[in-house]
């Protein structure tokens, strides 16, 4: 079962594209249609305290009784807010994504810093200065796994600009609030993250499209002039059936390895993975 839960609304694109971001990660979240099964006052509540923010900040505007309720006029209290999103729960903006890390609103854009603490942390950042394999190798008690920014253009297309865990095997390389268990024998196998650029397209909610150009695997910088590609085309045939068809493309080269010829390092993954 997973430990990621979106409240989500399937006729919001954002809220789509969303999800669609969350899969792309191997992921498949409890997704809870707010709309059929609006969340208690209890649950509301827990969820703006966990998110940290005004209560105002959880009101949708666009496409609810929000002007003609005349919510915008500061008499309104936190709890009559909260009993107008009970009575109209269009009015709870979304997507509100639960996990272990913590909760958040995510419109319309985000930025995410992955940090990894402890003896294993150098292991988390495999490929950079301070992998085990590199011999500036230090022990560091801190790694960055990720640090990157997602832009929502539109409630269907966003792009991501940064360090990012890959798409193919993320739930082996980056087992959620277990990090030993990245640390299995798998872990011997990338890619592990990427560092690039990506977008994202929703089509709906049962179908998005992935597609990004990266600084070769596992690196912050690029060993040569040429760019890695990847994608991921995600589908769902029918309900509570998911289909991810992944790509990853790189040429390797580099003048630090004379001894590989260009065109004998290219580094090609094609991966089928369903759930």
């Amino acid at each position: 079962m997973s430990n990621i839960t979106i409240y989500h609304n399937p006729e919001c694109g954002t809220s789509r594209n969303v999800l669609a971001m969350i899969r792309n990660t191997g992921e498949e979240p409890t997704i809870i249609e707010y709309l059929k099964t609006p969340p208690s006052r209890d649950t509301l509540q827990s969820l703006i305290a966990a998110m940290g923010i005004p209560v105002r900040d959880v009101l949708r505007i666009k496409g609810t009784p929000y002007e003609a309720l005349g919510l915008g006029d500061p008499k309104w209290t936190d709890e009559q807010l909260i009993d107008f999103m009970m009575l109209h729960p269009i009015l709870i903006n979304r997507p509100i994504v639960v996990t272990a890390l913590g909760t958040r609103l995510c419109r319309p854009s985000e930025a995410v810093v992955d940090l990894t603490f402890g003896p294993n942390a150098d292991l988390g950042n495999y490929g950079n200065l301070v992998s085990v394999l590199n011999p500036d190798y230090t022990g560091m008690a801190l790694a960055i796994k990720q640090a990157y920014f997602t832009y929502h253009f539109t409630d269907k297309f966003s792009m991501t600009a940064g360090q990012f865990g890959t798409h193919i095997g993320y739930e082996v390389i980056d087992a959620p609030v277990n990090f030993n268990y990245s640390l299995s024998n798998l872990f011997n196998n990338g890619p592990f993250y990427h560092t690039g650029l990506k977008a994202t397209y929703a089509f709906s909610d049962r179908a998005s499209l992935m597609l990004g150009v990266v600084n070769n695997v596992d690196g912050l910088g690029d060993n040569n002039r040429q760019k890695g590609f990847i994608s991921q085309l995600f589908f769902s045939p029918v309900e509570n059936w998911n289909v991810y068809l992944n790509y990853m493309g790189s040429n390797e080269a580099s003048q630090e390895v004379p001894s590989v010829a260009q065109d004998k390092a290219f580094y090609r993954i094609v991966d089928l993975t369903t759930s």
